[in-house]
């Protein structure tokens, strides 16, 4: 049995959404869930996103940062994309969290 799991960092402003990105960078392995009001409002919004890498989990809150940088490194294009290896990005129920695009705008 492994021991205790990490204790998940919140990741809530500009400078912690880049650094963000430059971990997962290189990374061959990505767990992603995001929760959405899609149920609860007429134009749905990403409310909160679950990252996990081997060793680390992080907490995002898209409401209160723009995300876009993790979507270069998630599978989009940019500066992140461009020098990672692949990464196999494995996102959970991503079909009913409707299709945010990456921007935490509303």
């Amino acid at each position: 049995m492994s021991g205790p799991a990490p204790t998940p960092t919140y990741v809530a402003d500009a400078a912690a959404i880049e650094a963000l990105a430059r971990r997962l960078e290189g990374e061959p392995r990505v767990a992603l869930d995001t929760e959405s009001n899609s149920f609860h409002a007429y134009r749905e919004r990403v409310c909160l996103m679950q990252i996990s890498i081997a060793g680390a989990d992080f907490i995002v809150d898209p409401i209160a940062v723009d995300v876009r940088p993790l979507g270069a490194v998630l599978g989009g294009s940019g500066n992140w994309s461009s020098t990672a290896p692949t990464t196999t990005c494995a996102a959970c129920g991503a079909s009913s969290d409707g299709t945010w695009g990456g921007s935490s705008t509303p």
